[in-house]
Protein backbone atom coordinates (compact mmCIF):
# COMPACT_ATOMS: atom_id res chain seq x y z
CA UNK A 1 0.00 0.00 0.00
CA UNK A 2 3.40 1.76 0.94
CA UNK A 3 4.09 1.59 -2.57
CA UNK A 4 1.13 2.61 -4.31
CA UNK A 5 1.10 5.80 -2.41
CA UNK A 6 4.84 6.55 -3.62
CA UNK A 7 4.58 5.76 -6.85
CA UNK A 8 1.27 8.15 -7.49
CA UNK A 9 3.11 10.49 -5.67
CA UNK A 10 6.43 9.99 -7.97
CA UNK A 11 4.22 10.53 -11.08
CA UNK A 12 2.84 13.87 -9.35
CA UNK A 13 6.37 15.66 -8.99
CA UNK A 14 7.32 14.26 -12.45
CA UNK A 15 4.29 16.09 -13.71
CA UNK A 16 5.30 19.33 -11.53
CA UNK A 17 8.78 19.15 -13.05
CA UNK A 18 7.96 18.82 -16.74
CA UNK A 19 5.30 21.63 -16.16
CA UNK A 20 7.65 23.96 -14.71
CA UNK A 21 10.24 22.70 -17.10
CA UNK A 22 8.50 23.45 -20.60
CA UNK A 23 5.18 26.00 -19.37
CA UNK A 24 6.11 29.93 -19.90
CA UNK A 25 4.20 32.79 -20.59
CA UNK A 26 3.56 32.91 -24.72
CA UNK A 27 5.96 35.89 -24.67
CA UNK A 28 8.68 34.65 -23.31
CA UNK A 29 8.42 30.77 -24.91
CA UNK A 30 11.24 30.05 -26.76
CA UNK A 31 9.34 27.69 -29.17
CA UNK A 32 6.84 29.97 -29.89
CA UNK A 33 6.71 31.99 -33.16
CA UNK A 34 5.93 35.78 -33.74
CA UNK A 35 3.17 34.46 -36.19
CA UNK A 36 1.60 32.15 -32.66
CA UNK A 37 1.68 34.29 -30.39
CA UNK A 38 0.07 37.04 -32.22
CA UNK A 39 -2.88 34.33 -33.31
CA UNK A 40 -3.02 34.06 -29.13
CA UNK A 41 -3.44 37.67 -28.45
CA UNK A 42 -6.00 38.39 -31.43
CA UNK A 43 -8.92 38.08 -29.54
CA UNK A 44 -8.13 39.79 -26.12
CA UNK A 45 -6.48 43.57 -25.85
CA UNK A 46 -2.93 43.59 -25.04
CA UNK A 47 -2.10 42.53 -21.16
CA UNK A 48 -0.91 45.16 -19.02
CA UNK A 49 1.17 44.95 -15.69
CA UNK A 50 -1.89 46.48 -13.48
CA UNK A 51 -2.78 44.11 -11.02
CA UNK A 52 -6.70 43.30 -10.88
CA UNK A 53 -7.31 43.13 -6.77
CA UNK A 54 -10.19 40.90 -5.34
CA UNK A 55 -11.63 43.95 -3.85
CA UNK A 56 -13.02 45.45 -7.68
CA UNK A 57 -13.52 41.35 -8.66
CA UNK A 58 -16.21 40.30 -5.73
CA UNK A 59 -19.07 42.84 -6.18
CA UNK A 60 -19.17 41.91 -10.18
CA UNK A 61 -22.10 39.98 -11.09
CA UNK A 62 -19.82 37.62 -13.56
CA UNK A 63 -17.69 36.32 -10.76
CA UNK A 64 -20.41 35.18 -9.11
CA UNK A 65 -22.00 33.67 -11.99
CA UNK A 66 -19.27 31.78 -12.29
CA UNK A 67 -18.77 30.87 -8.62
CA UNK A 68 -22.58 29.21 -9.05
CA UNK A 69 -21.51 27.01 -11.72
CA UNK A 70 -18.63 25.82 -9.16
CA UNK A 71 -21.44 24.19 -7.16
CA UNK A 72 -21.61 21.22 -8.66
CA UNK A 73 -18.25 20.66 -7.81
CA UNK A 74 -19.98 18.57 -4.82
CA UNK A 75 -20.94 15.86 -7.70
CA UNK A 76 -16.96 15.31 -8.65
CA UNK A 77 -16.15 15.18 -5.04
CA UNK A 78 -19.13 12.90 -4.54
CA UNK A 79 -17.43 10.40 -6.64
CA UNK A 80 -14.26 10.48 -5.72
CA UNK A 81 -14.43 9.86 -1.83
CA UNK A 82 -17.98 7.59 -1.97
CA UNK A 83 -17.61 6.08 -5.60
CA UNK A 84 -15.34 2.71 -4.42
CA UNK A 85 -17.81 2.31 -1.10
CA UNK A 86 -20.41 2.45 -2.94
CA UNK A 87 -19.55 -0.22 -5.89
CA UNK A 88 -18.27 -2.07 -2.55
CA UNK A 89 -21.36 -1.63 -0.85
CA UNK A 90 -23.63 -2.22 -3.85
CA UNK A 91 -22.15 -4.75 -6.34
CA UNK A 92 -19.41 -6.20 -4.02
CA UNK A 93 -16.58 -4.97 -5.68
CA UNK A 94 -13.35 -5.31 -3.77
CA UNK A 95 -12.51 -2.08 -3.08
CA UNK A 96 -8.70 -2.90 -3.12
CA UNK A 97 -8.94 -4.17 -6.56
CA UNK A 98 -11.14 -1.42 -7.78
CA UNK A 99 -9.00 -0.09 -10.71
CA UNK A 100 -10.83 -1.53 -13.69
CA UNK A 101 -14.35 -0.26 -12.74
CA UNK A 102 -12.50 3.71 -11.46
CA UNK A 103 -10.39 3.46 -15.29
CA UNK A 104 -13.43 3.40 -17.47
CA UNK A 105 -15.15 6.21 -15.17
CA UNK A 106 -11.90 8.16 -15.48
CA UNK A 107 -11.19 7.43 -19.12
CA UNK A 108 -14.90 8.72 -19.19
CA UNK A 109 -14.17 11.76 -17.64
CA UNK A 110 -11.36 12.45 -19.09
CA UNK A 111 -13.10 11.87 -22.35
CA UNK A 112 -15.82 14.65 -21.00
CA UNK A 113 -13.40 17.28 -20.62
CA UNK A 114 -12.01 17.42 -24.35
CA UNK A 115 -15.41 16.84 -25.73
CA UNK A 116 -17.00 19.73 -23.79
CA UNK A 117 -14.42 22.04 -25.60
CA UNK A 118 -14.75 20.74 -29.02
CA UNK A 119 -18.22 20.85 -28.59
CA UNK A 120 -19.06 24.33 -27.81
CA UNK A 121 -15.61 25.72 -30.13
CA UNK A 122 -17.84 23.84 -33.21
CA UNK A 123 -21.24 25.87 -32.49
CA UNK A 124 -19.17 28.90 -32.43
CA UNK A 125 -17.27 28.48 -35.40
CA UNK A 126 -20.61 27.75 -37.38
CA UNK A 127 -21.52 31.13 -36.51
CA UNK A 128 -23.13 30.80 -32.94
CA UNK A 129 -22.42 33.51 -30.77
CA UNK A 130 -19.91 32.52 -27.68
CA UNK A 131 -22.88 33.46 -25.11
CA UNK A 132 -25.18 30.63 -26.79
CA UNK A 133 -22.46 28.11 -27.83
CA UNK A 134 -21.27 27.82 -23.92
CA UNK A 135 -25.10 28.33 -22.25
CA UNK A 136 -26.60 25.20 -25.27
CA UNK A 137 -23.44 22.99 -24.08
CA UNK A 138 -23.86 23.49 -20.72
CA UNK A 139 -27.32 22.60 -21.04
CA UNK A 140 -26.61 19.43 -22.49
CA UNK A 141 -24.17 18.55 -19.80
CA UNK A 142 -26.69 19.05 -17.29
CA UNK A 143 -29.20 17.00 -18.96
CA UNK A 144 -26.04 14.01 -19.75
CA UNK A 145 -25.66 13.65 -16.05
CA UNK A 146 -29.34 12.88 -15.09
CA UNK A 147 -29.48 9.17 -15.82
CA UNK A 148 -26.57 9.18 -13.02
CA UNK A 149 -29.91 9.28 -10.83
CA UNK A 150 -30.62 5.42 -11.77
CA UNK A 151 -27.66 3.62 -10.55
CA UNK A 152 -28.64 2.43 -6.96
CA UNK A 153 -31.61 0.70 -8.71
CA UNK A 154 -30.01 -1.19 -11.48
CA UNK A 155 -28.37 -4.41 -10.83
CA UNK A 156 -25.61 -4.60 -13.49
CA UNK A 157 -22.49 -3.63 -12.45
CA UNK A 158 -21.23 -2.06 -15.64
CA UNK A 159 -23.98 -0.65 -16.53
CA UNK A 160 -24.25 1.48 -13.04
CA UNK A 161 -20.42 2.20 -13.64
CA UNK A 162 -20.86 3.69 -17.19
CA UNK A 163 -23.24 5.71 -15.60
CA UNK A 164 -21.26 7.10 -13.18
CA UNK A 165 -19.04 7.51 -16.12
CA UNK A 166 -20.98 9.52 -17.85
CA UNK A 167 -22.25 11.29 -14.96
CA UNK A 168 -18.32 12.34 -14.50
CA UNK A 169 -18.10 12.94 -18.26
CA UNK A 170 -21.22 15.41 -18.09
CA UNK A 171 -19.85 17.03 -14.78
CA UNK A 172 -16.27 17.31 -16.21
CA UNK A 173 -17.38 18.86 -19.65
CA UNK A 174 -19.83 21.55 -17.27
CA UNK A 175 -16.59 22.29 -15.65
CA UNK A 176 -14.43 23.14 -18.92
CA UNK A 177 -17.31 25.42 -20.54
CA UNK A 178 -16.95 27.17 -16.85
CA UNK A 179 -14.09 28.16 -16.80
CA UNK A 180 -13.94 28.91 -20.43
CA UNK A 181 -16.80 31.58 -19.83
CA UNK A 182 -14.52 33.38 -17.33
CA UNK A 183 -12.20 33.89 -20.05
CA UNK A 184 -15.03 34.84 -22.21
CA UNK A 185 -15.61 38.06 -19.76
CA UNK A 186 -13.18 39.21 -18.30
CA UNK A 187 -9.71 40.51 -18.77
CA UNK A 188 -6.71 38.15 -18.80
CA UNK A 189 -5.12 39.28 -15.31
CA UNK A 190 -8.18 38.44 -13.68
CA UNK A 191 -8.95 35.33 -14.85
CA UNK A 192 -7.07 33.47 -12.03
CA UNK A 193 -8.68 35.27 -9.68
CA UNK A 194 -12.25 34.88 -10.56
CA UNK A 195 -11.93 31.15 -11.06
CA UNK A 196 -9.84 31.18 -7.69
CA UNK A 197 -12.70 32.81 -5.96
CA UNK A 198 -15.91 30.50 -7.81
CA UNK A 199 -13.69 27.08 -7.18
CA UNK A 200 -12.95 28.34 -3.03
CA UNK A 201 -17.19 28.16 -2.94
CA UNK A 202 -17.29 25.08 -5.25
CA UNK A 203 -14.69 23.46 -2.76
CA UNK A 204 -16.54 25.11 0.15
CA UNK A 205 -20.15 23.33 -0.61
CA UNK A 206 -18.95 19.96 -1.58
CA UNK A 207 -17.01 19.84 1.86
CA UNK A 208 -20.44 21.00 3.12
CA UNK A 209 -22.32 18.21 1.12
CA UNK A 210 -20.31 15.23 1.66
CA UNK A 211 -20.10 16.04 5.98
CA UNK A 212 -23.78 16.30 5.45
CA UNK A 213 -23.88 12.86 3.52
CA UNK A 214 -20.89 11.11 5.91
CA UNK A 215 -23.32 12.24 8.48
CA UNK A 216 -26.44 10.21 7.54
CA UNK A 217 -24.18 7.27 5.93
CA UNK A 218 -22.89 7.11 9.88
CA UNK A 219 -26.23 6.36 11.10
CA UNK A 220 -27.42 3.54 13.11
CA UNK A 221 -31.77 2.95 13.70
CA UNK A 222 -32.80 0.88 16.76
CA UNK A 223 -36.35 -0.65 17.68
CA UNK A 224 -37.73 -2.35 20.59
CA UNK A 225 -39.38 -1.94 23.75
CA UNK A 226 -37.81 -0.21 26.45
CA UNK A 227 -39.03 -1.15 29.87
CA UNK A 228 -39.25 2.55 31.16
CA UNK A 229 -42.02 3.09 28.20
CA UNK A 230 -45.82 1.79 28.57
CA UNK A 231 -45.96 -1.91 28.10
CA UNK A 232 -46.04 -3.53 24.79
CA UNK A 233 -45.30 -0.20 22.66
CA UNK A 234 -42.62 -0.02 20.19
CA UNK A 235 -40.17 2.41 20.30
CA UNK A 236 -37.60 3.76 17.33
CA UNK A 237 -34.52 6.03 17.36
CA UNK A 238 -31.68 6.75 16.23
CA UNK A 239 -27.74 7.95 15.95
CA UNK A 240 -23.93 7.79 15.03
CA UNK A 241 -22.24 5.22 14.24
CA UNK A 242 -19.02 5.79 16.11
CA UNK A 243 -17.27 2.54 15.97
CA UNK A 244 -16.77 -0.41 13.60
CA UNK A 245 -14.98 -3.80 14.50
CA UNK A 246 -14.63 -7.07 13.01
CA UNK A 247 -17.40 -8.31 15.53
CA UNK A 248 -19.30 -5.11 16.69
CA UNK A 249 -20.12 -1.65 16.15
CA UNK A 250 -20.89 0.78 18.64
CA UNK A 251 -23.56 3.81 18.26
CA UNK A 252 -24.78 6.61 20.57
CA UNK A 253 -28.22 6.15 20.52
CA UNK A 254 -30.31 5.73 24.41
CA UNK A 255 -31.77 2.43 25.10
CA UNK A 256 -33.34 0.64 28.03
CA UNK A 257 -33.32 -2.94 29.46
CA UNK A 258 -36.03 -5.38 27.30
CA UNK A 259 -34.07 -3.91 23.72
CA UNK A 260 -31.22 -6.41 23.85
CA UNK A 261 -31.89 -8.60 21.00
CA UNK A 262 -33.93 -6.17 18.99
CA UNK A 263 -32.47 -5.12 15.53
CA UNK A 264 -30.29 -2.40 14.35
CA UNK A 265 -30.38 -1.45 10.53
CA UNK A 266 -29.77 1.45 7.98
CA UNK A 267 -31.78 2.53 5.06
CA UNK A 268 -30.28 1.03 2.16
CA UNK A 269 -31.82 2.53 -1.54
CA UNK A 270 -35.32 3.52 0.93
CA UNK A 271 -35.06 -0.05 2.41
CA UNK A 272 -34.27 -1.41 6.20
CA UNK A 273 -31.26 -3.80 5.96
CA UNK A 274 -29.98 -5.13 9.33
CA UNK A 275 -26.42 -4.58 10.28
CA UNK A 276 -26.56 -5.79 13.94
CA UNK A 277 -28.04 -7.41 17.44
CA UNK A 278 -28.13 -5.04 20.22
CA UNK A 279 -26.66 -6.79 22.82
CA UNK A 280 -24.58 -4.28 24.85
CA UNK A 281 -25.52 -1.16 27.19
CA UNK A 282 -22.75 2.02 28.11
CA UNK A 283 -22.20 4.71 26.63
CA UNK A 284 -21.84 4.26 23.69
CA UNK A 285 -24.19 0.85 23.32
CA UNK A 286 -23.06 -1.57 20.69
CA UNK A 287 -24.69 -4.74 18.80
CA UNK A 288 -23.33 -7.71 17.35
CA UNK A 289 -22.59 -6.98 13.41
CA UNK A 290 -24.74 -9.25 11.37
CA UNK A 291 -21.42 -11.09 9.50
CA UNK A 292 -21.66 -13.97 6.99
CA UNK A 293 -21.05 -15.79 9.77
CA UNK A 294 -24.04 -14.83 12.19
CA UNK A 295 -26.39 -14.76 9.55
CA UNK A 296 -25.53 -18.43 8.53
CA UNK A 297 -26.22 -19.21 12.08
CA UNK A 298 -29.50 -17.32 11.66
CA UNK A 299 -30.67 -19.41 8.86
CA UNK A 300 -29.75 -22.54 10.48
CA UNK A 301 -31.53 -21.92 13.22
CA UNK A 302 -34.79 -20.64 11.43
CA UNK A 303 -34.85 -24.25 9.68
Amino acid sequence: MINNFLFTGVLSALWVFLWIRSYKKPEFHPKLSREELAYINSDSEEETDEKIPWIKLLPKRETWAFALTTITDGVWWFYLFWGAKFLAEQFGVDIKNIGLPFLVIFIMADAGSLLGGLASGALIKKGWSINKARKITLLVNAIIILPVAMVPVIGSKWLAVFLIGLGAAGHQSWSINGYTLVSDVFPKKATASVIGIGKMIGVAVAIVADIALGAVLDTANNSGYPGDKPFGTQWFNAGRVTKLTDRKFYYMIDTMGGQSGSPVWRFINGQRHAIGVHAYGGCPNSATRITKAVFDNMVAWKA
